[in-house]
């Protein structure tokens, strides 16, 4: 039984969260396949955020639910279903978790970790603004002006 366990263990994947390149800005991804990045604004703004972020990759949310820790989103693209979990932390910290899979095996990481960098590209933006007003920010980053002009997101 332990030479069972030791000869396992080194293709085991563990808990702990692997860290990807810069290119995700620092998503990460557990032992389960699944992409998370905790952001320091409130759930609200991740939200909002978030929703543009998967309006302009074309993805179609199905499902938008509030839970005792935050939000619980479920979206479709193609034949891929895309769960996503956001969950206060504090008030201003908020983590968010996305799985994306095709015919619930099939993990699509590349999916998971894009929407993670476009919403928070979003979230940066809004740095930018003075008011710190995430709704006006978006509304000018859709529009090409403002804080996003020149930023691809």
């Amino acid at each position: 039984m332990l030479l069972a366990l030791l000869l396992a263990s080194p293709l085991s994947t563990g808990c702990a969260a692997v860290a990807l390149s810069g290119a995700t800005m620092g998503a990460g991804y557990n032992f389960m396949n699944v992409a998370d990045k905790t952001s320091n604004y409130p759930i609200e703004h991740v939200h909002l955020a978030l929703t543009q972020a998967l309006e302009r990759m074309d993805i179609k949310i199905t499902e938008d639910e509030k839970t005792d820790s935050g939000r619980e989103i479920v979206a479709m693209a193609n034949d891929l279903e895309i769960d996503i979990e956001l969950e206060s932390i504090t008030f201003k910290t908020t983590r968010m978790s996305v799985d994306a899979a095709k015919a619930a095996i099939i993990k699509d990481r590349a999916t998971a970790a894009e929407i993670i960098v476009q919403t928070q590209r979003i979230l940066e933006a809004s740095d930018y603004n003075p008011d710190r007003n995430i709704r006006n920010v978006i509304h000018r980053c859709i529009g090409g002006s403002g804080p996003c002009q020149g930023m691809e997101i």
